[in-house]
């Protein structure tokens, strides 16, 4: 039985080793800026599998590493090299919110097809399937007839079929997000509605701190962005973070929705902590 935890290097080193030792196929890709494996043709992100790990107690994590390595390997085994088809995978598309510069990062050999929501967050789809959550690259889309619109679209309606929870007021005129499923900040894309029945100041202000945290408040609420800010700071460094920076949300002409960096006067009493986020806090 292990006696500890592994920490997250030996845990992929661990998990590569299996790769390499038990497989017949190509030597796995490791990204240690994205957190990222590619192998065989997927791409799965160790970020969440070792965050996932590491609530385990020592008896459980004596199973997880071999557990986790059969699932890539029956993955790959059950459905050949490419991405799932999209007949046969539409209802698992989601869309996925993350920094600019992440989703940069993960344009390696081949394009990540993806819009960018202002010059900080930019978002791309995901397929969430039991087994593993993958990003399809340029070549899948290009198979399949389909273009980023459209699977937006799918997206974004499988996300909206599971939007039943209420926000938790964590502080007066402050809304935290319930789901906790890894698509949290995802959920603004589903539009306005989004914020209809939370008791808040102004307009939205908007925080995606964390993948799995969606903090909303008023733009007249300087109480409540205080506080905002300060919850925020628990997640500055957390493995899976995204960004501290504030934004508000507009509806373009097309009917999709854009985030803008969202500002202060420079007499407004908050002034220094947003324009430090904006400045500093770039994930």
């Amino acid at each position: 039985m292990l006696k500890k935890l592994l920490e997250r290097n030996e845990f992929v080193n661990a998990l590569l080793e299996k790769m390499r030792l038990e497989t017949q196929y190509s030597p796995p890709i490791y990204n240690e800026e994205t957190l990222t494996i590619n192998w065989n043709g997927y791409q799965f992100f160790l970020g969440n599998i070792y965050e996932d790990y590491s609530r385990l107690t020592t008896k459980e994590a004596a199973k997880s590493l071999e557990t986790t390595f059969n699932r890539i390997k029956s993955l790959m085994e059950n459905e050949g090299t490419r991405f799932p088809s999209f007949e046969k995978e539409i209802s698992s598309l989601l869309p996925v919110i993350r920094s600019r510069s992440y989703v940069e990062s993960l344009q390696q050999d081949e394009k990540i097809p993806h819009r960018l929501l202002n010059e900080y967050i930019a978002v791309v789809i995901s397929i969430d399937t039991e087994s593993s959550i993958v990003i399809p690259k340029e070549n899948w889309f290009e198979e399949n007839d389909l273009d980023f619109d459209k699977a937006f679209n799918y997206a974004i309606q499988n996300l909206e079929a599971i939007n039943e929870a209420e926000f938790e007021e964590i502080f007066d005129g402050v809304w935290r997000s319930p789901w906790k499923d890894g698509y949290d900040p995802s959920r603004i894309l589903c539009g306005i509605y989004i914020t209809k029945n939370l008791n808040i100041k102004g307009d939205p202000v908007i925080f995606i701190p964390h993948r799995e945290v969606l903090i909303i408040t008023g733009s007249e609420d300087i109480k409540g962005m205080d506080k905002a800010i300060e919850f925020c700071e628990e997640y500055h460094n957390l493995n899976r973070s995204i960004t501290s920076i504030p934004f508000t949300m507009h509806e373009r002409e097309d009917g999709n929705y854009s985030l803008d960096v969202f500002t202060v006067p420079e007499e407004h009493s908050l002034y220094k902590k947003i324009s430090f986020l904006t400045q500093h806090l770039i994930q």
